[in-house]
């Protein structure tokens, strides 16, 4: 993380002066269908090299969640939506013990309609993801070690 310093000047007095930080953040805006959940998405590479995804769904009306992971059957989500009953669904898994990581383990099926169904994608023309990377931790071709047996 670089540092940035500001100095505010009065006159001939300093005033004050304040450290920013910058993060090293890389994104990528992907839409319509690049939008999805699948071995070969991007959504799903950037799960494998430590990025979260923020992703435009359905439930109930339109709104963001937070990707931050998966497990091959379910996605790791923070939806800042409140819903105690994981919206009568029994596979929906309500989560209050990992409020930094996500807060809802959500099976990949409900993911990729296109019908407007509890944590759809939707139709094509109206899906958006932003993928993003913290440029220090990134798993990079350059930063990993393949071996060949």
């Amino acid at each position: 993380m670089r540092k940035v310093s500001v100095s505010f000047s009065k006159g001939d007095r300093h005033e004050k002066s304040i450290t920013l930080s910058v993060f090293r953040i890389k994104s990528r805006y992907l839409s319509g269908k690049e939008v999805y959940l699948g071995n070969e998405s991007y959504v799903n590479d950037a799960f494998r090299r430590g990025g979260a995804v923020v992703l435009r769904l359905f439930s109930d009306e339109w709104h963001y969640v937070l990707l931050t992971g998966e497990d091959g059957e379910h996605v790791y989500m923070f939806d800042p939506y409140y819903d105690q009953e994981g919206y009568g669904l029994d596979d929906i898994q309500i989560v209050e013990n990992c409020p930094t990581r996500y807060n809802r383990i959500v099976p990949w099926k409900y993911f990729n309609k296109i019908a407007l169904n509890v944590y759809s994608l939707g139709p094509y023309q109206g899906r958006e993801a932003i993928i993003l990377f913290n440029k220090n931790t990134e798993l990079t071709s350059e930063k990993t070690i393949e071996y060949f047996i």
